[in-house]
């Protein structure tokens, strides 16, 4: 690798990374248009933190964004493999499912809307 590896670089510069977050910003609905680490990180801890499900979608698919990059770059560094972005992405989304899955949820509009996006049901509370 030429370019100096560091957080803007790895998750936001690189080829790789954009195509990954842009998927997953599409399917979780984060709707920021930052182009830094620390713009995005801020704008996921200000806004809808909380426990409602948009915000948990938002925070788990980040988080499994961070992870799979990561994991990515290191088994290209180390292993010399390397997976495509669809491939990448495909099992990001599963990871995300099998959470959201766990879960349990209160029944409302937005649930509905995430068990659609997400084609899956969530356990709902009683």
């Amino acid at each position: 690798m030429n370019e100096a590896e560091d957080l803007e670089h790895l998750f936001f510069k690189c080829e790789f990374s954009e195509g990954v977050w842009k998927r997953i910003k599409d399917r979780a609905r984060i709707n920021n248009t930052h182009v830094s680490w620390d713009d995005t990180v801020k704008d996921l801890i200000e806004t809808n933190n909380g426990n409602n499900i948009g915000s948990v979608v938002k925070r788990l698919c980040f988080a499994a964004s961070v992870y799979s990059i990561w994991r990515e770059r290191n088994c290209r560094t180390f292993r010399d493999t390397k997976r495509e972005v669809t491939d990448v992405v495909n099992t990001m989304f599963e990871t995300v499912k099998m959470k959201l899955l766990s879960l349990t949820v209160k029944n409302s509009i937005a649930v509905r809307e995430v068990e659609s996006d997400w084609a899956i049901v969530c356990r709902k509370s009683k």
